[in-house]
């Protein structure tokens, strides 16, 4: 019986941990598929609802920024399933001009 409740906990954080991504790129630009400028890793709790993050574009694009992007990349989300959503990171990428 134990072995089945945790099979359905684990089917119901794969979907509850899905990959996710948000792009916001200057005027009618594509998305930009190079390698980002630079990227993090920033911590969020319990699923993603606590915790905040501040990155200073103006400190990493002195010159200005074409895209922008936070996503939850594959590892993001593994390490989301093992703790189940208590730690929650995110990656923020940034493309300079």
């Amino acid at each position: 019986m134990k072995r089945g409740w945790l099979v359905l906990m684990l089917i119901f954080m794969m979907f509850v941990s899905a990959c996710k991504t948000v792009t916001i790129t200057e005027g009618d630009l594509e998305e930009i598929t190079t390698d980002p400028t630079y990227e993090s890793s920033e911590s969020f709790f319990i699923f993603g609802i606590i915790g905040e993050s501040h990155v200073y574009v103006n400190q990493q694009c002195p010159k200005g920024v074409f895209q922008v992007q936070t996503r939850m990349s594959f590892v993001d989300g593994l390490l989301g399933l093992i703790t189940v959503g208590i730690y929650s990171p995110k990656t923020v990428r940034l493309w300079c001009k």
